[in-house]
């Protein structure tokens, strides 16, 4: 999974970035795959502060 490029000279999931970010998730609709990847998403990529917009297209 990519990481958040936006948080430049920052790891992801670190604090240090005082910016917020919108992280947009792309899900399927595996509710298990979907629930693992926002999980991911929260714990990995987003910073506090940060918004996460889960999409679904049918």
């Amino acid at each position: 999974m990519a990481s958040n490029s936006s948080h430049q000279g920052t790891q992801p999931g670190s604090s240090s970035s005082p910016e917020s970010t919108c992280i947009l998730v792309g899900i399927s609709s595996n509710a298990e795959t979907a629930m693992e990847l926002l999980s991911w998403t929260i714990e990995v990529a987003a910073c506090p502060g940060d918004t996460i917009v889960a999409l679904h297209v049918l």
